[in-house]
Formats: structure tokens, C-alpha cells, sequence
């Protein structure tokens, strides 16, 4: 879930004079206003007359600032929202881009993750990269009543069932007689397939 906090429902012109003058970065190519701070990058946006912040590492500033204009906000299908701008290719050309994706250079067959599923959050100890499958994981939403992906009640027994899918095939990890009980088996098998992935990570499940 994204972090609303990071939303300013301010007047943007409101927002700049709160801010001294030497905070802010004059760019060449990179229109958006920034503010460098304890190692961080702190992207100034404008969207739909609304202020939202996206953090990156100072590291990553110079692969920023080759955006031909201005770092926006993308909506996905969702309410999914990336930071996406447009910067000039090897052949002259622009193409679009998420900031995510171009500061940690397009690793071929790899998609960059969102540890934290913050996807403003685009410093470089919030992503990683990693394969499709792995970020779908990290990224699991439960449509159960249960609340937990893998975790439902069996009417036939009488007791709450989990199950887990690993490389496309369906694990039986058992049924409890309660859905306490049931809920913590799939987690443990989340930690034990998934690894750093598993969503119970992400949202500090013990």
C-alpha cells in the first residue's frame, strides 16, 4: 500500500516558501525541484494540483536528472502508482520510463521489486531486483475472509485448510481446528518457499 503521507494536500507555492533557497537543486535537465538530505533525494511532483514526494539515494541522482522534463505519477490498474518521466535512449530517441526501472539500469530478466510495496519509496535499500514470480509474491493480496492469502475453511472436515503454490504446483500444508493454527502454517511455509519475498516480511507477521 502506498504511503499517503507523502501526499501534500497544500498549495504547492505555499510549500516552496517554506523551504529555504539554498535546499533546492537548480538542474539541467530535469525540471522537478529536489532536496538532498541525510543521503537521500527527495523528488518534488506535482499531480492533479496535489504536492507528492518520491525518495531516491543520492547515489542514484545523476541517473535521475537525465529525465527530458518532469517525474510524474503513473495510476495503474489498482490504484497501483509508479513514478514514471521520459529520457533520451542510445539512439536519440525518448522513451517512457519508471524511475524505479531506469535508476537501477534495466537488469536483463530481472524485475525491480518493491520490498516494502512503497512504490514512492525508489531508494536503494527499498528495491531490489528479482524474477516475475518473486515480485508477484511479495506483492500477494488476499481476497479471503481469513485475510490471509492460502487460508480457508473447509466445510466438508469442519476445519480450517492451508495450502501453498510453489513452480506452479499446489502444497497441502494441513488442517486445523483453528484458523490461528492454520494462518501461521502457511506463513511458515511462506518463509520456508519464499524466502526474503514472503509477503509476512514485508508486514512484520512473527
Amino acid at each position: 500500500m502506498v504511503d499517503r503521507s507523502r501526499r501534500l494536500d497544500i498549495c504547492p507555492f505555499a510549500f516552496f516558501l517554506c523551504l529555504k533557497r539554498t535546499q533546492l537543486k537548480e538542474v539541467s535537465i530535469m525540471k522537478n525541484d529536489y532536496i538532498v538530505k541525510d543521503g537521500k533525494v527527495i523528488i518534488l511532483m506535482e499531480y492533479k494540483d496535489q504536492l507528492w514526494l518520491t525518495e531516491i539515494s543520492e547515489e542514484h541522482l545523476e541517473k535521475a536528472e537525465e529525465c527530458t522534463g518532469y517525474w510524474t505519477l503513473m495510476k495503474q490498474k489498482g490504484k497501483k502508482i509508479y513514478v514514471q518521466g521520459f529520457v533520451r535512449g542510445g539512439d536519440g530517441k525518448l522513451k517512457n520510463v519508471t524511475l524505479h526501472r531506469h535508476i537501477m539500469d534495466y537488469p536483463k530478466g530481472r524485475v525491480i521489486d518493491h520490498q516494502s510495496g512503497d512504490t514512492l519509496d525508489n531508494t536503494i535499500d527499498n528495491l531490489r531486483t528479482c524474477t516475475q514470480g518473486e515480485n508477484v509474491r511479495n506483492r500477494s493480496k488476499s481476497t479471503s475472509k481469513t485475510g490471509i492469502l492460502g487460508v480457508g475453511f473447509n466445510r466438508k472436515t469442519g476445519k480450517w485448510c492451508a495450502r501453498i503454490t510453489v513452480d506452479g504446483k499446489s502444497i497441502h500444508l494441513g488442517l486445523f481446528t483453528d484458523i490461528e493454527s492454520a494462518k501461521q502454517a502457511r506463513i511458515d511455509a511462506e518463509r520456508k518457499y519464499w524466502g526474503e519475498f514472503a509477503p509476512s516480511f514485508r508486514h512484520n507477521v512473527s
